[in-house]
């Protein structure tokens, strides 16, 4: 296979890097994208806070691999790779790639979901989804999408929401208490973007 030169390096995986807390958590993300990016291969060790970070960014990672293979088809098989041809500049993300089974296209489907988080309650929602993987619960599309509205509401409080949270958590509650919610007097937050907002859908 022809060696891959480059791949774009989008500023939303450098969001969720900073969200990261230890530098053992940034390297196992790293890493990930980058051998998924130049290698294809898909991470299959990571967990917690660092698979949702992954997560979150997957269907952006997927689709510029899979630009590069069409890209590598697209080359004379007898000929070999036009060593002065030039891979053909990103054009964005594109509509999801179909896969073939169901559970792929979950995965994608859920990437794409928790990815609409805005980047300050984004640490707080990875943190709930893993409370709850632990508790082997598992979040609908549906159910997902709603959870994720829900927190952007507190965006410019991610304090209180963080609180509200830690407090559902540290009670064993299988769902957050919204009604126990209390305004911090932490400043608000500027306007924020969602990490890959760039993959919103006319259907959600």
């Amino acid at each position: 296979m022809e060696k891959r030169e480059f791949f774009k390096f989008y500023n939303s995986y450098f969001e969720v890097f900073c969200q990261l807390k230890s530098d053992k958590d940034k390297l196992k993300f790293i890493t990930a994208v980058l051998n998924k990016e130049f290698l294809g291969q898909e991470p299959t060790d990571l967990s917690g806070m660092v698979s949702f970070a992954y997560i979150s960014q997957k269907h952006s990672i997927d689709r510029q691999w899979q630009g590069y293979l069409d890209w590598l088809k697209k080359q004379t098989p007898e000929a070999g790779p036009d060593k002065g041809a030039k891979a053909p500049p990103d054009k964005g993300p594109e509509p999801e790639i179909q896969h073939t089974t169901d559970n792929k296209e979950k995965n994608n489907t859920q990437s794409e979901i928790i990815g609409e988080c805005l980047p300050s309650v984004l640490p707080i929602l990875m943190n709930w989804l893993e409370y709850k993987r632990q508790s082997k619960f598992k979040y609908k599309d549906t159910s997902l999408k709603t959870l994720v509205k829900k927190f952007n509401t507190f965006s410019n409080d991610p304090v209180g929401l963080e609180s509200l949270v830690e407090n559902s958590v540290m009670n064993g509650y299988t769902g957050i208490i919204w009604e126990k919610y209390v305004k911090s007097n932490t400043p608000p937050a500027g306007p924020q973007t969602g990490y890959v907002s760039q993959f919103k859908d006319e259907q959600w």
